[in-house]
């Protein structure tokens, strides 16, 4: 007797880190707080800075994602370090040579990397749900939202004198953001409709398995007994499963 079932999945499956992908972390960390050091001695210099640090910060996102064959935000070590890169391109692309509007982001940039970093680092794959088009979407679009607020944020410790251009600036930012929010959220819902399904597994019974074993098994799992033309795998779909 077969019993077609649904396999329980872990949410993550940890392999061995490697110290190779960390080290980047550690410099573009270094990177930025030596930014956030220049962004008062030496703007132009802190801008030259960030954008190394960024590029560090990239390449060794890009290893995390190819060491695991996927997008690499499968845990809170990646979240955070994902939220820190974005943050990074946007004061990088909104750079002023302004220390009161550049050092709060960047004192949030060298937060966030952080608290990345007192995670633990070990590369996990991502569970069934997150394996989609969408997902790799909404939350990159999230972080780039949230940093573009983080930015508006930033622009108004500067506001001072009631430069009509900064202000346009701050409101810039603000429906950029706003913009980028919407998107994420559209695939975010998206993804919800749009869940991977997971491949059915056997359970077999022995012959002599006793009808009360046959009947727990039943009401965990529905059934269907393989027919002839079967190869010994019972087809059942995962969505007709009920518990």
């Amino acid at each position: 007797m077969e019993i077609a079932a649904v396999p329980e999945i872990a949410s993550a499956l940890d392999v061995a880190p490697s110290f190779a992908l960390a080290l980047p972390f550690y410099a573009a960390l270094v990177c930025y707080a030596a930014a956030l050091a220049g962004c008062f001695a030496c703007p132009r210099l802190g801008a030259w800075l960030l954008g190394f640090g960024f590029v560090l910060h990239l390449g060794a996102t890009l290893g995390r994602g190819w060491a695991i064959g996927f997008f690499p935000l499968t845990n809170k070590m990646e979240s955070f370090s994902g939220a820190a890169l974005a943050l990074a391109a946007v004061t990088r692309i909104t750079w002023r040579e302004i220390p009161l509007y550049t050092a709060p982001l960047l004192a949030l940039l060298c937060a966030a990397m952080i608290s990345a970093l007192s995670f633990s680092r070990d590369l996990s794959f991502p569970p069934p749900l997150m394996r989609t088009l969408w997902y790799p979407l909404h939350v990159p679009l999230s972080f780039f939202a949230y940093a573009t607020w983080a930015a508006a944020a930033a622009a108004t410790v500067w506001f001072r004198n009631r430069d009509p251009a900064w202000l346009a600036r701050i409101d810039r930012l603000a429906l950029n953001g706003f913009a980028l929010w919407s998107f994420s959220m559209i695939c975010e819902s998206t993804s919800s409709t749009c869940t991977p399904r997971c491949r059915p597994v056997t359970v077999r019974l022995p012959s002599f398995a006793s009808s009360a074993t046959v009947r727990a098994t039943r009401k965990c799992f529905r059934w269907k007994p393989a027919s002839r033309g079967d190869s010994g795998m019972a087809q059942s779909s995962p969505r007709k499963v009920s518990r």
